[in-house]
């Protein structure tokens, strides 16, 4: 996705930084980025995104969804004056959330899976009990909030 949007944007004849991970720049990843500015904790990351956006005239955040990080870093732009080119934040906050989007989806009449909320503490038996009684197969489980 990085490689892309970088491509795209210098086609178009803009001029790219991009913030880096410092776990995936020592993979040495293939980047047309004019500049590339490795970060090596969330906090360096809103650092170097704060003072990037000063000079820029848009922002496009790619993160994990998951500890709210990428809207939290979404926030971070938007507090600059720098055009954020993802959802505003709140609108990631909303849906990061999966019983929340569900719940939502509901009220609006939009179709959604069936969703049933267990917590950690849930016995295994009443975990197989309830998908039996009221979901179909194939299942999939999926954290409350993040991307597994």
């Amino acid at each position: 996705m990085l490689r892309t949007l970088i491509s795209d944007f210098k086609a178009d004849g803009h001029y790219v930084t991009t913030l880096l991970d410092s776990r995936l720049a020592r993979l040495n990843p293939p980047s047309d980025a004019d500049r590339v500015i490795p970060v090596s904790s969330p906090r360096d990351a809103q650092e170097a995104i704060r003072k990037v956006s000063e000079s820029a005239d848009a922002a496009y955040i790619i993160a994990p969804e998951s500890d709210y990080t990428l809207q939290s870093l979404v926030e971070s732009v938007e507090h600059t004056g720098a055009a954020s080119l993802n959802a505003v934040s709140g609108s990631i906050e909303k849906v990061a959330d999966k019983m929340v989007l569900h719940e939502s989806l509901r009220k609006l009449g939009l179709p959604s899976p069936e969703t049933i909320l267990f917590d950690a503490f849930t016995d295994v038996t009443e975990i197989k009990e309830t998908i039996v009684d009221r979901l179909n197969f194939p299942v999939i489980f999926k954290p409350l909030n993040g991307v597994s």
